[in-house]
């Protein structure tokens, strides 16, 4: 007899923004929920308290959709302990499996509601590994696995093209927790979960493009970094992750970031292999080139703010999305003869459409609603791609994000920090070579008037910044424009563990 969706009854475990990310998924697929599980408060009404859970039910589901393990542990001790048995709950840890999950109804629904109404669970790999095989490709040739997981899948843009150029030598497969979007066209793509990625050792190296374990730790690991530029805003995150494999190679992107790492490496009691690379930056070039062929006339001022959902140090200090109304505002006021372009972290808007609670979301949504209201301010949501507001932009307006740099660098044209605490940056965050070196790509500022006096003097200088911004780039990044040349004619160093005259290696530092 199969199953239909409306014998299956789910309850959500969890009222935070993963809980309802997932609620969100399953009524996209016409799937009931029966209410969010947690402890109840007058605040939330809706909430059903976790304590008065009727086991009664015994065909009931109940997904547990927490990202902190300990309180994610604690829901499923209650569970237990209320009487629902442990093998009808299913633990959602993070974004990637909620993202899985959505994949799998999406592509696989029949199997996955099946496996979910009458199989043990534990965690996504539990239905995962009933219905998913994971490719192995040659076995004749030496395994490198691309994975592409975090913030839409974004990176795989990074690396794609390495992973087609390789592929006469290597038996290059990328895994995903999503499909490609548009324009992209990952090699030999697999959907598969991080969780499974973790666990499976069968890679001679794993490769990512973002600070995220996605390999088991006997695999040896090269990371791409995201940052172009030294400012860590996770440095705790950073460590743990860099720590995970037993061997850990770092292609690093500029001299600070070499720099910044290595300082991170020494001081941080690190009992792992740990390689930097002075490399480059794949992303950077592939955008250099991209931005040649656009050619397209620069009538936009782009304002792009870093991530500002999660809370970080001194982001009241550099963050300037509290200021987002405002700067909007200012910029349609005072350069009409512009077009306006907001981009906000797509992060960010991911993370509001699933309800986080953040001190930011209410300025994001205010100007969300200028956007909607003014017919000379464009909205940029794309997830992965760019280099079209980028190309378009004759100046960026933005704050601690990287991308600032990554512009300015694309494109030799001048970047507004705007930092409501800009003052007081430069004390608090003393050897950030990024806070440093900000006004050799433009102007800092740290408020609305400012940045409209910037502009203007910069707009009058303007030849004067793009030549600034090119010597500083042919300074400070590795290999421009040949970062992918020169990781693969020395992958040979990594997959073979010899020994490169040119890296930097933490055990000779101990």
């Amino acid at each position: 007899m199969k199953t239909t969706e409306k014998d299956i009854i789910i309850y959500i475990v969890g009222s935070g923004s993963l809980s309802k990310a997932i609620q969100a998924i399953l009524i996209k697929k016409n799937i009931q929920t029966h209410g969010l599980i947690d402890k109840k408060t007058s605040l939330s009404p809706e909430i059903i308290d976790i304590n008065q859970i009727d086991s009664a039910q015994p065909s009931a589901i109940f997904i547990i959709a927490i990202s902190f393990e300990k309180y994610r542990k604690e829901a499923k001790q209650k569970l237990i302990a209320q009487g629902v048995s442990s093998n009808k709950i299913l633990e959602i840890r993070d974004g990637s499996d909620s993202i899985f999950l959505d994949y799998l109804l999406q592509n696989k629904y029949r199997e996955t509601i099946n496996i979910i109404n009458k199989d043990s669970l534990s965690n996504i790999q539990s239905i995962e590994e009933k219905i998913n095989k994971t490719p192995i490709g040659n076995n004749n040739k030496r395994l490198i696995t691309f994975n592409y997981y975090g913030q839409g899948g974004g990176y795989r843009q990074h690396l794609n093209s390495i992973a087609v150029k390789i592929q006469k030598k290597f038996n290059a497969i990328c895994f995903s927790d999503e499909p490609d979007s548009l324009l992209e066209n990952s090699p030999n793509l697999a959907i598969e979960s991080l969780l499974k990625r973790r666990n499976d050792r069968h890679a001679d190296l794993a490769i990512s493009a973002n600070y995220i374990n996605c390999s088991h730790p006997d695999i040896p690991k090269v990371l791409f970094m995201h940052e172009i530029y030294d400012h860590f805003t996770y440095s705790k995150e950073i460590i743990q992750t860099i720590t995970q494999p037993k061997t850990q190679y770092i292609f690093t992107p500029s001299s600070p970031c070499f720099e910044r790492m290595k300082e991170l490496c020494t001081n941080n009691n690190i009992s792992n292999k740990i390689i930097l690379i002075p490399g480059g930056y794949p992303r950077l070039d592939s955008n250099i080139r991209l931005f040649k062929s656009i050619k397209k006339e620069a009538d936009t001022i782009i304002y792009a703010p870093t991530l500002s959902m999660f809370d970080s140090e001194n982001m009241e200090l550099t963050y300037s999305m509290s200021k987002a109304p405002n700067i909007l505002t200012s910029l349609l006021k005072f350069f009409p003869k512009y077009k306006i372009v907001f981009r906000p972290h797509p992060t960010d808007l991911l993370e509001l459409e699933n309800g986080r609670s953040s001190i930011y979301a209410k300025p994001l949504k205010d100007a969300l609603t200028i956007c909607n209201n003014n017919p000379n301010l464009e909205l940029d949501t794309h997830r992965t791609s760019y280099m079209k507001s980028y190309s378009s932009a004759t100046l960026m307006v933005s704050d601690i994000s990287s991308t600032a740099f990554t512009y300015a660098f694309t494109t030799n044209r001048p970047v507004i920090f705007f930092s409501p605490g800009n003052s007081d940056s430069t004390p608090a965050l003393p050897d950030s070579q990024y806070i440093q070196d900000r006004i050799k790509l433009g102007k800092c500022v740290s408020s609305c008037s400012e940045m409209v006096d910037a502009i203007n003097n910069i707009m009058s200088q303007y030849e004067e910044y793009q030549n600034k911004i090119k010597t500083h780039a042919d300074q400070v990044i590795f290999n421009k424009e040949q970062s992918e040349k020169y990781f693969i004619s020395n992958l040979d160093y990594i997959i073979n563990h010899q020994h490169h005259p040119d890296w930097w290696y933490l055990s000779d530092h101990q």
